[in-house]
């Protein structure tokens, strides 16, 4: 035990000792382990705070979350052409949905009603508010609501439309959407529009997404495929407003008030197929008409009985058109039946309509002449209008020979006064005719020239073209006046008999 103390206190001295000799050596070394160790510190600090900043960086990156979207019946809209899609009526299955992708012709069931195509709006042609569209909703999936006053703007519209008969295109309204869809007013086109769409948040990043805007439109046939109007290249009626004397207000003035027998025409369309006599049957050379069909006409391909005398066109842009061809008077009567086959790529089996007419009046018209040289008709003479129909110098002839050239006002037009307009009731025998200025043609399957083609000058190749609105009949009003029928609008006048201006319109 003494032992041990005597040794602790023998080295207590000498370190005592040796601090006292080496005392300055201890303090510089602190003083170097100290800047040591703050060095060592304040890298580590450094070291810390670069790692910090890189990891925030990337952090910052990271949160930023993703855009707003809208939602349609629970699914998310990833682009406008989801809301451009509709539902149409299917046999088989109901329903099928046809998306913008589809780029072909959509063909509905005949008896379909434009309702029964389901879009994501009322196709009414209306601007709808995306926001108040049942089915549409906001959607973040990082949880930032919707903006308070634009989460979701922009419009989406449905529209009907088809072209009419004119070329302006009609849009159908609200109420018309419980009508069937009409093959003979069709192709119809049903369009889409989605405009200005865009959702937006009240934070977060991004804050907006902006669709933009897309538009589809879809042509939509009916797989009803037939002749719906027969079309003559004149659809001039006198109507019924009563504005001018170029009017149809009562039967005095045309046969049918509003210039048109209802039961076979239909204004600015045509004769209809389905009347009980066909259209024409009158004709003359380059008469031309025109099967409307349902569809569109380049759908079918047209052949005729007799295309020598009467073609059909295939040529593109004039599909279904039929030109009558004969500069000479053909025998009469004589029988057409037109066809029109569906094309092989727009039906499967083809179909075919059948179109069959009889003619049984030819008229030629040649240049304007005089009807005789003479200024009065009694007694024989030379008659060139006459001459001009037979293409050969008949010499001196009888007026009533040169009469048997020509058709009778009644033959050539419908106007009420043509009946009375014959020879001699222009000198106030009874009936007596009636000189009334105001009588117009009526359209009408009656085999009349006017009733049945309209305005003459609606074909220049036919020779019309060259009257001074005037032809020559085969009746006269007086000795020195024949009956005669305005080119253009069927009134029936009188014409000097050596008027150079009228044309001959040749029975034979």
């Amino acid at each position: 035990m003494e032992a041990t103390r005597y040794n602790t206190a023998l080295i207590c001295s000498l370190c005592k000792k040796y601090f006292q000799v080496n005392s300055s050596k201890i303090h510089s070394l602190f003083i170097k382990i100290a800047i040591n160790t703050l060095f060592i510190i304040f890298m580590a600090l450094l070291t810390i705070t670069n790692s910090y900043a890189a990891l925030s960086a990337k952090t910052i990156k990271k949160i930023e979350g993703s855009a707003p979207y809208i939602k349609l019946n629970g699914s998310a809209i990833n682009e406008l052409a989801d809301l451009l899609s509709f539902q149409k009526p299917d046999s088989s299955s109901g329903y099928v949905e046809i998306y913008p992708s589809i780029d072909k012709v959509i063909y509905a069931h005949n008896g379909d009603k434009f309702n029964q195509f389901i879009t994501k709006v009322v196709a009414d042609g209306q601007p709808n508010h995306l926001s108040n569209i049942v089915g549409v909703s906001y959607a973040d999936d990082d949880g930032d609501l919707a903006h308070l006053t634009m989460g979701i703007t922009g419009t989406l519209t449905a529209t009907w439309s088809y072209r009419q008969p004119d070329g302006t295109i009609r849009t159908l309204s609200a109420d018309e959407l419980k009508n069937k869809l009409d093959s003979c007013q069709g192709p119809y086109q049903l369009t889409i529009s989605a405009n200005n769409v865009k959702v937006q948040s009240q934070y977060g990043i991004p804050s907006e997404r902006a669709y933009g805007s897309l538009s589809k439109t879809y042509t939509i046939k009916v797989d009803d495929f037939k002749i719906c109007y027969i079309k003559p290249a004149s659809l001039q009626i006198y109507d019924a407003s009563g504005v001018g004397v170029n009017t149809c207000t009562n039967t005095t003035n045309c046969k049918f008030i509003g210039g048109y027998n209802p039961s076979v025409f239909i204004p600015n369309e045509g004769f209809s197929a389905l009347a009980p006599t066909k259209f024409p049957t009158t004709a003359f050379d380059k008469a031309k008409f025109t099967l409307i069909m349902s569809g569109e006409q380049s759908d079918y391909i047209y052949t005729s009985s007799n295309p020598n005398l009467v073609s059909i066109s295939n040529v593109a842009g004039s599909e279904g058109v039929v030109t009558f061809n004969s500069s000479v008077h053909p025998n009469l009567p004589f029988d057409v039946t037109l066809s029109a086959r569906t094309k092989p790529n727009i039906i499967t089996p083809s179909k075919t309509s059948i179109y069959s007419f009889t003619i049984n009046k030819w008229i030629r018209a040649l240049p304007p002449t005089q009807y005789k040289t003479e200024r009065e008709l009694a007694g024989n003479g030379i008659f060139p209008a006459a001459n001009a129909c037979a293409g050969r110098d008949l010499g001196m002839i009888s007026a009533e020979e040169a009469a048997s050239y020509f058709y009778s006002p009644m033959e050539l037009s419908n106007a009420p006064n043509a009946a009375t307009a014959v020879t001699g009731h222009g000198t106030g025998s009874l009936p007596s005719w009636i000189h009334n200025k105001n009588t117009r043609l009526s359209r009408d399957i009656d085999g009349t020239f006017y009733g049945e083609w309209g305005n003459l000058y609606s074909y220049p190749q036919s020779g019309f073209n060259l009257a001074r609105g005037c032809t020559w009949s085969s009746q006269t009003a007086t000795n020195t006046w024949i009956f005669g029928v305005n080119v253009q609008s069927g009134y029936v006048g009188y014409n000097a008999l050596q008027n150079n201006g009228c044309i001959p319109v040749c029975r034979k």
